[in-house]
């Protein structure tokens, strides 16, 4: 991998805090000319630093022909992982003359854009053990009309598509007939102008969806003269809550909690929805599904940790009814509630501390059943399941504010930088994002010239945020490969 950085806009990212898409400019994170010249044995040569990302067919120089294909690869982890790509544009921008070529020339220089299948090293790779390629949904670069044609806005989607649903190897360019004398040749990203290097810009939604089954649930209850307060049922395959006349007088009462791990969703980001899947268990032992004409039941958020193994009745962990959501009475015995509204109790737990759901009847009063399958029944296809969305555009924002601002050097860097501050007060806090928000680091600001080491994340963008006076404030910074 190439270790000369000098190009800023390595992931130059677009953060808008209204916009509902984001942008990414991404330049080449690496390419390769691979070629062979008949009669002078070059198949075997790597070519890694060549100034030129080209493709071409001409004469040899002792008969024969030269043939070069081009390799490029782009780092695409600033796509947060779910996203939907909305367009993926190249840009390719002429090299012009360059020893022997003379920019693009023939008149039959269309080339083809494939998706580059196995791995390859852009200081080992050469014409001779080239990766494989796909010709699925491979782009045709039609013939030039100049020497010094940009090529721009090539639509790439559904090649990046490809290479995020499969593995991204990059792109392969080459002639579409290798034939004399035809060539596109186009600046790599050794190329003297940084300006001229492979660019690739994509544009995404914001909103990432993800659908989470269970992490841990269990059943909770007592049944009077049985002394079962204290008995664990972390193995059962109901998620329901009743009220149902005891077997020997009293009541027999069932409560349930579910927890979903929620680690997925960014530091920082919007929940735009939240919707919970419960499935009808019907009939199991005594029960008979749903049953009773007064089964509504809460949705609660719990407040306190539990654990799957060891929660029982008596130990059960508290609940808060703030935005707590009740569950219609039941129409049928095997009634599935879909697409129940858990936004603001998601919200809360991802803004508090994240200890799942508790279910009870609103009335605990025989006889009254809501029974669903929980994470232990048998068919997985009716776990409960929750799906959020959420949105990276609020995560983080560029908002200067007065009192917060701070500078960041060296920028680019190798590895750290010192945070310069306009106005520093104690116990600051600063906080290292990735750009999908994801919160790295976080330390306590203890003076006016602080370094930050970064080495440990690899080269990228990465965005350093200052909380000074309880207002905040972000500043990129680049890392580059050592």
């Amino acid at each position: 991998m190439k270790t000369h950085f000098i190009l800023i806009p390595s992931f130059l990212i677009v953060l808008n805090s209204f916009a509902q898409n984001t942008t990414v400019n991404i330049v080449a994170n690496y390419d390769a000319a691979i070629g062979y010249h008949d009669g002078f044995n070059t198949a075997d040569n790597n070519d890694g630093d060549a100034i030129h990302f080209g493709a071409y067919a001409i004469p040899g120089t002792n008969g024969g022909l030269n043939v070069n294909r081009a390799l490029v690869k782009f780092d695409l982890s600033a796509i947060p992982a779910g996203a939907t790509i909305i367009s993926a544009k190249l840009n390719l921008y002429a090299l012009g003359p360059s020893g022997t070529l003379q920019g693009h020339t023939g008149t039959n220089n269309s080339c083809k854009l494939q998706r580059i299948t196995q791995s390859w090293g852009e200081n080992t790779v050469t014409w001779n053990n080239q990766p494989t390629t796909s010709t699925q949904n491979e782009v045709l670069l039609p013939v030039s009309t100049g020497a010094l044609q940009d090529y721009l806005n090539i639509d790439v989607l559904n090649l990046v598509n490809d290479m995020i649903a499969f593995n991204n190897e990059g792109f392969l360019l080459k002639q579409t007939n290798e034939n004399p004398t035809n060539a596109l040749l186009f600046c790599s990203s050794d190329c003297p102008d940084s300006l001229k290097y492979p660019m690739l810009e994509i544009t995404y939604s914001s909103t990432v969806c993800i659908e989470l089954t269970t992490g841990k649930d269990a059943p909770i209850g007592f049944h009077d003269n049985f002394n079962d307060g204290s008995i664990n049922d972390g193995n059962g395959i109901q998620f329901g809550a009743y009220s149902i006349p005891g077997t020997t007088g009293g009541q027999n009462i069932n409560r349930s909690l579910i927890e979903f791990d929620l680690s997925s969703i960014p530091v920082g980001a919007n929940i735009t929805s939240a919707k919970l899947n419960l499935y009808g268990l019907g009939p199991v032992g005594s029960l008979s599904g749903h049953t009773g004409t007064n089964n509504s039941a809460y949705l609660q958020r719990v407040t306190q940790s539990w654990t799957e193994n060891a929660v029982t009745w008596n130990n059960q962990p508290s609940a808060t009814t703030q935005n707590q959501v009740v569950l219609a009475n039941s129409t049928s015995a095997t009634q599935d509630y879909l697409n129940i509204d858990v936004l603001n109790l998601v919200s809360d737990m991802v803004a508090n501390a994240n200890n799942g759901f508790l279910i009870k009847e609103v009335n605990e009063v025989p006889t009254n059943v809501l029974i669903f399958c929980s994470s232990d029944h048998t068919n997985t296809a009716k776990h409960p399941k929750l799906e959020i969305c959420y949105s990276l555009s609020n995560s983080i924002t560029e908002e200067k504010l007065a009192g917060t601002g701070f500078e960041l050097f060296p920028n680019p860097t190798i590895g750290s930088v010192t945070i310069k501050f306009d106005k520093f007060a104690e116990d600051g806090i600063i906080e290292v994002f990735s750009i999908t928000g994801q919160l790295l680091k976080s330390v306590t600001a203890n003076k006016s010239n602080m370094p930050i080491d970064l080495s440990n994340y690899g080269a990228g963008l990465y965005l350093v945020k200052a909380t000074l006076n309880g207002k905040s404030n972000f500043e990129r910074v680049i890392v580059l490969a050592d």
